[in-house]
């Protein structure tokens, strides 16, 4: 597999992590708007440090 490809398979590997957590996420708490479900996302991903200031 060459570098490219390794490189393009990581990048696919990690959207579809981050579309399963975002699915969780929406299945735990269907109430929530799109906005707090991306909020969360972007905690969950920086743990355990705080969201940098202009995420918050």
């Amino acid at each position: 597999m060459s570098g490219e490809q390794r490189l393009l398979l990581a990048f696919e590997m990690s959207l579809f992590a981050r579309e399963l957590a975002r699915e969780r996420i929406r299945r735990e708490h269907p109430e929530w708007p799109e906005a707090h479900i991306a909020r969360e996302l972007l905690r969950v991903a920086f743990l355990p440090g705080p969201l940098p200031a202009p995420l918050r």
